[in-house]
């Protein structure tokens, strides 16, 4: 008890800083041990198109275009390099653990707040995509916004300036990625849940609001799950095993997500007498309603929903779903807990959890900027480079030459960036009859291109044409062939 009242007169605001420095100083130890890979070279690229044209060009790829236009202003003020550029999303990832400990603190206690907070500090999936030029930090940093303001409404109905807060939340949360529209179904039955009918004109207001700022880009929506249902995407069905698989990541381990099953099932065991009272604490609770409902309804529809029509069930996809998990952990350990005099000891055991599991340096698994090093010293005799699949063209841009990646035009965006890499002899395609000639040496990099195009036979077509003389591997899916003529 002498733990929490002395921890508890620590101002929120003091609280808030420390977390946010910790947090921050656990994601900038590595925050460039690994390559700019992956979608992160479309994201910068697309930010160094004006903005017009990046909205326009971005509302035929899979994200809204929000993350990208606050990088766009967001490098025009600090420059691109790979430090600052990741430096954005980190520190969206250190504002995270920041906000769930305020909710934790103001609507259940201290020991929520700080248990919540430190899952999200160390949890390997918020540092890794803490790494990543991409969206999912400020996503994730928006969901926790979004279910601050969640938390106010459903206590305080008639707060105008909360119902804004979480109006404008969903906007953003609506710009930034898709997948915000389950988190708004989740809202919307909490409120039918929690909210007396008569007081329903307030989330009726809000949500009506959020439909009207979202029209320009619902034509967008409707457009992108037409085309995308009709030639599906790279993400593999799920099985039924990642439901419970996807928990352990979210929480880094399967350890982790024993020791919190050991945090929770202690003190009912050793104290049965108390089980009835732990559990109608629980579930009398409409703060209880909430975590679970905003956890469980977006996660579970989304495992639906890429079972029976599209599949989106994975790591990056799933990662917002961690900031209400982090605080429903939270509140179930430190209630069982709340009877005993070292009420702490459930703190303790699911923050060493997280501290003994977390990775600070977690990899990527591409060593793209090697592999782009290796074809640079393959095609220094003027050889031919070949790559599939040809959407890899900007990450071997962005390592090849920066001053090629700056090549924007913003109408045809990468036509004079393939031009650059066409004259220094580097060629992206999709199938065998787009290379050249085989009457010379030729150099091919396959990145993993049968995923993309399932049997395009490309290397098959090489191998029967020309001389295969070498090969070499780089982590995780490069392999690089040279090739003579026959």
């Amino acid at each position: 008890m002498q733990f929490s009242t002395a921890f508890s007169r620590i101002p929120t605001t003091v609280w808030g800083v420390v977390l946010f420095l910790i947090a921050l100083g656990v994601r900038l130890l590595h925050i460039t041990d690994t390559d700019i890979a992956g979608d992160e070279p479309f994201s910068i690229f697309m930010s160094q198109l004006n903005l017009q044209s990046m909205v326009y060009h971005l509302s035929k790829d899979n994200s809204p275009p929000l993350f990208e236009i606050i990088l766009h202003l967001y490098a025009q003020v600090v420059g691109g390099s790979d430090f600052t550029l990741r430096l954005l999303p980190t520190i969206f990832s250190a504002l995270v653990p920041v906000i769930l400990f305020v909710i934790g603190k103001r609507f259940f206690n201290l020991q929520v707040g700080l248990i919540a907070a430190f899952l999200a500090i160390f949890s390997i999936y918020h540092i890794r995509f803490a790494h990543e030029v991409r969206v999912y930090s400020l996503f994730s940093l928006l969901t926790a916004g979004s279910l601050f303001f969640l938390f106010h409404v459903v206590r305080e109905f008639r707060s105008v300036k909360y119902w804004f807060g979480l109006a404008i939340a969903d906007v953003l949360l609506l710009y930034a990625h898709y997948t915000s529209l389950y988190l708004i179904f989740a809202q919307v039955v909490c409120c039918l849940i929690l909210i007396p009918w008569r007081n329903w004109k307030w989330p009726f207001l809000a949500f009506a609001t959020v439909g009207i700022c979202y029209l320009p880009y619902m034509l967008v929506l409707l457009q992108r799950l037409g085309e995308v249902s009709g030639s599906g995407t790279w993400v593999p069905k799920p099985g039924w095993g990642e439901v419970y698989g996807n928990i352990n990541l979210l929480l880094n381990s399967k350890f982790t997500t024993l020791v919190v099953v050991v945090a929770v099932l202690l003190p009912l065991v050793l104290q049965r007498s108390q089980w009835k009272l732990i559990f109608q604490r629980l579930f009398d609770s409409h703060k209880a309603v909430i975590l679970l409902f905003y956890f469980v309804v977006p996660y579970l529809s989304m495992f639906v929903v890429s079972m029976v029509f599209l599949p989106m069930f994975m790591d990056r996809y799933v990662l917002y779903t961690s900031v209400p998990l982090f605080l429903l952990v939270a509140w179930l350990v430190a209630s069982v807990w709340q009877e005993y005099q070292y009420g702490w000891v459930g703190l303790a055991l699911v923050v060493s959890g997280s501290v003994l599991t977390t990775d600070l340096n977690p990899s990527n698994n591409r060593n793209v900027k090697a592999t782009v090093n290796h074809l640079k010293e393959l095609n220094a005799a003027g050889t031919p480079v070949y790559v599939c699949p040809e959407m890899f063209h900007l990450a071997v841009a962005y390592h090849f030459d920066r001053d090629i990646f700056a090549l924007t035009d913003n109408d045809f965006p990468t036509k004079k960036l393939d031009s650059a890499l066409a004259s220094k002899g580097f060629h992206f395609i999709y199938s065998f009859e787009q290379i050249l000639s085989t009457n010379e040496p030729l150099v091919y990099l396959d990145a993993a291109s049968e995923f993309v195009y399932p049997q395009n036979g490309i290397l098959n077509a090489l191998k029967e044409e020309m001389i295969e003389s070498d090969h070499f591997h780089h982590h995780e899916i490069f392999d690089i062939y040279k090739f003579q003529p026959r």
